[in-house]
């Protein structure tokens, strides 16, 4: 009896753990999600103060350091075709001469992030 208790409750907690992450996955990486004003000013402070120097305010990669490190244009066709998770990816990991920022900044922080770049 007690050994079926044991199960029940780690079935249980299985069981909570991934709905928590199917709905998580699901929320930060909604496809229809849309910018509230507070939101859209947080990411787009965030993208400013991360990403901007390389990738330029809007995107084009057409600053200095950019242009030096051959970054790429995020309003570009191959941008535009990148997953939401492959977006992710490349921040949380960095890519080429691109700091991973997975250290740096939380999830939500990065999902917002994702949004952001999709919007040019």
């Amino acid at each position: 009896m007690q050994k079926m208790l044991k199960i029940l409750i780690l079935f249980v907690f299985l069981f909570a753990g991934v709905a928590v992450f199917v709905v998580r996955t699901q929320v930060v990486f909604s496809d229809e999600h849309k910018f509230t004003f507070g939101e859209n000013n947080s990411a787009r402070d965030l993208y400013q103060k991360n990403c901007a120097r390389c990738h330029g305010s809007s995107g084009k990669s057409d600053t200095e350091l950019g242009l030096l490190l051959d970054s790429p244009d995020l309003t570009g066709r191959n941008t535009k075709k990148m997953s939401q998770k492959k977006i992710a990816r490349i921040i949380n990991e960095g890519k080429g001469g691109m700091p991973a920022f997975k250290k740096k900044l939380s999830s939500k922080e990065i999902a917002s992030l994702v949004n952001y770049v999709r919007s040019f």
